[in-house]
């Protein structure tokens, strides 16, 4: 397959719409997957910042407590200096740890008036001892009131902390089940995404196929052209009923609207029921269906559920009768008003083919049409050229041929044939009497009732003016002139009606034998000296040679 018919195929809407679609399939799939995977980075960072505010309030308030406490011990200003200093570093891990968690306000609260006494403590401590009273801030913060407001402070710190690694793992947690659930999502969106371009992929093969079916079919006819064409039709049926796995496969010629020719059928199997007398009760009904298909160009598809509730009757008793479940037909029309058929029946719901293969179709039913007009110039011109335009048998050539094909099978097999030289008695009289038309009036009538008499194994041509020649196979003398007798007797008692009024005539035949050594030539100077003997004798009469 070149890349211009893979372009064509892509080309198609059907094919650009899966493509689309699965595209599309992509884009979102991509989309899910980036957004879970910014959820989950955002969930990360906001927990791990929840953490590291919630482990800072217990250093600050750890490093307050020590601070203050070695002020007191020692007196000096160090202390002091760096227990003002965590204060603001405290209280600003305690709001962002509010805005990352606004539920931590309840604990907070519960250890509120305990935080804001030992602030109060802590710092009449620390007033004390910059003032050198050392003792007496360090019994500050060694005192009951304060121990308790520590435990207090401390154990609400501590439930904040519980607060917070409970909402880390809630968190974890849904950030768990949405990745899973988003995973889920994304692989079903990528089986989907993998389904549908299989589906692409089965498509194409299958049109791809049925492109070089159509490429099969061109190079079969044309190199098969001189075979029976009714063949080359039915392994074209066949070949297309097997690529589109239908059951049975149709080919319709239907005459133009003016014309009574009854319908063409071929049919693939031969043991298929006819399309156009599988219903007798229907035929009407079937032929004018045929005949509306006359009037365009196009393809159909049963069941239809979109046509009228009659229509449909009469498409599921086809069917029925068929022994099919889906029918898909198309028709293109010739010229000349011909108009070719082909229809597809198949037991299963859907073909491989359908309207969207309308092109493929019509090309498969011009190539066939094609096939048959050449075949039937094809035949023409051999009729044209073997047969004699009055009377429609062989002539003198296309005999001479025949003749000789016959001396050569007597020189093969021995066995004895006989060859007849017929001339009409006085036909120059007929022809002076009651003109020319009535002479080739007479001239067809005997070649007709020649033609009814003998055998089909007989060959009868017209080698010259009022002159015939039979060639009789397998005759021996008795039975060839048995057979000459009964052509001439009937010819005399035949009375030809003609323009010019009735016609009877009367004919003289000579007979030979075909003998091994035989030409052409010596079979003919013989039959001709025969007939020449039965003219000289009284004409109307046989002589043998």
């Amino acid at each position: 397959m070149t890349n211009d018919k893979m372009q064509s195929v892509l080309a198609e809407p059907r094919f650009r719409l899966l493509i689309l679609f699965a595209v599309l399939l992509f884009i979102g799939l991509s989309l899910l997957i980036f957004k879970a995977f910014s959820s989950y980075q955002h969930t990360q960072e906001k927990t791990t910042q929840l953490q590291q505010h919630a482990d800072a309030i217990l250093y600050f308030d750890e490093v307050l407590t020590m601070s203050a406490r070695m002020a007191a011990f020692t007196g000096k200003q160090y202390w002091e200096v760096r227990y003002h200093a965590c204060v603001p570093k405290l209280d600003l891990a305690l709001q962002n740890t509010l805005a990352l968690f606004p539920d931590a306000q309840e604990a907070l609260e519960a250890t509120r008036e305990a935080n804001l006494n030992l602030i109060d403590l802590e710092l009449q401590a620390l007033r004390l001892a910059s003032k050198g009273q050392l003792r007496q801030a360090s019994e500050i913060l060694f005192s009951p009131d304060y121990e308790k407001d520590k435990k207090i402070y401390s154990a609400g710190l501590t439930r904040l902390q519980e607060h917070i690694t409970a909402y880390k793992n809630t968190i974890q947690n849904q950030i768990r089940r949405s990745t899973q659930l988003s995973l889920g999502v994304a692989a079903l969106m990528f089986l989907f995404i993998v389904l549908v371009l299989v589906y692409i992929l089965r498509l194409l093969d299958s049109r791809l196929k049925l492109e070089a079916m159509t490429s099969n079919l061109s190079r079969h006819f044309i190199q098969h052209s001189q075979e029976n064409i009714e063949s080359n039709i039915q392994w074209a049926l066949q070949l297309l009923a097997c690529q589109s796995r239908a059951n049975h496969c149709y080919l319709l010629n239907c005459a133009p609207q003016n014309n009574t020719r009854c319908p063409i059928e071929w049919r693939f199997p031969a043991e298929s029921p006819s399309l156009l007398s599988a219903i007798p009760a229907l035929a009407e009904k079937c032929q004018a269906w045929l005949q509306s298909q006359r009037d365009h160009n196009g393809i159909w598809y049963w069941p239809d559920r979109k046509t009228s509730a009659e229509n449909q009757t009469m498409q599921k008793t086809i069917l029925k009768t068929l022994h099919s479940k889906t029918l898909l037909g198309a028709s293109t029309a010739r010229a000349d008003g011909d108009k070719f058929m082909l229809v597809l029946a198949s037991g299963r719901r859907n073909l491989k083919l359908g309207k969207a293969d309308s092109d493929l179709l019509h090309t498969i039913i011009e190539i066939i049409m094609r096939a048959i007009e050449n075949k039937n110039k094809e035949n023409d011109l051999l009729r044209l050229a073997t047969t004699d335009a009055l009377t429609g048998i062989a002539n003198r050539r296309h005999f001479s041929d025949q003749l000789r094909n016959e001396l050569m099978r007597v020189q093969r097999t021995r066995q004895a044939s006989a060859l007849m030289m017929l001339d009409i008695d006085f036909f120059k009289h007929v022809n002076d009497s009651y003109g020319h038309t009535a002479g080739d009036a007479v001239l067809s009538h005997v070649a007709l009732y020649a033609q009814t008499r003998l055998r089909q194994i007989d060959i009868i041509g017209r080698i010259g003016g009022e002159e015939f020649c039979v060639i009789v196979p397998n005759r021996d003398a008795e039975n060839a002139l048995i057979a000459a007798e009964r052509l001439r007797l009937g010819i005399e008692n035949e009375v030809i009606a003609t323009d010019a009024g009735s016609i009877r005539i009367t004919v003289s035949i000579g007979v030979t034998l075909l003998k091994s050594d035989d030409q052409l030539e010596s079979a003919m100077k013989r039959v001709d000296a025969a007939l020449y003997i039965a003219k000289n004798n009284g004409r109307n009469r046989i002589q043998l040679v």
